[in-house]
This record gives C-alpha cells, structure tokens and sequence, in this order.
C-alpha cells in the first residue's frame, strides 16, 4: 500500500517526466505505454538517467509504468548491457554454473 508521501513523489516524478518530454519534443503518452519501439526506449532511458538523481527506481519505474527492474537496466552502460546479453544467451544455451 502507497503511502501519500509516496503517492505525492510519483506525483512529481511523472511531471517531471511530462516536462522533459515536453522540452525535447517527446510523446508522453508514447512513453508510459507499452510500446518498444528504439526511439521510445531510448527516450525512457534518457528519462530514467535524468530522473535517477532525484528518485529512486520504484518511483522512476511508477511513473513510467514500468518495474523498477527495468529502470536499473535502463541506467547500465553499454558494456553492463553487453555481459547482461552475453550471460542470458549463456543460460539459454546451457552453458551456466
């Protein structure tokens, strides 16, 4: 259960997001759905870095209709994301511990 603290700092959040969505020419709409194309990924990750020094992941991902989970992937760099891929492909291919 939320508290109104909590509830008031998605709040924010989501305002905030609206606001850098609205100076970069970006849809908003577009970005709390659940669509997964390039552009608007990159968008949501732009977002989730700018947002991160002032929210945690929980109220990042709340804002944005998305699992904090994501939010953490959204702000690994390149080469995180690299092993990440690399260690799923592993697993799949049953090549784990």
């Amino acid at each position: 259960m939320q508290t109104k603290q909590h509830a008031g700092t998605v709040h924010l959040c989501k305002k905030r997001i609206a606001d850098m969505c609205k100076k970069h020419g970006w849809d908003y709409m577009a970005i709390i759905s659940r669509k997964r194309t390039h552009k608007i990924v990159d968008q949501r990750k732009k977002i989730a870095q700018a947002m991160r020094a002032f929210y945690s992941t929980t109220v990042i991902g709340e804002a944005m209709r998305r699992d904090h989970t994501t939010i953490l992937y959204y702000l690994l760099d390149e080469d995180q994301r690299e092993e990440v891929y690399r260690a799923r492909k592993e697993y799949r291919d049953g090549r784990h511990a």
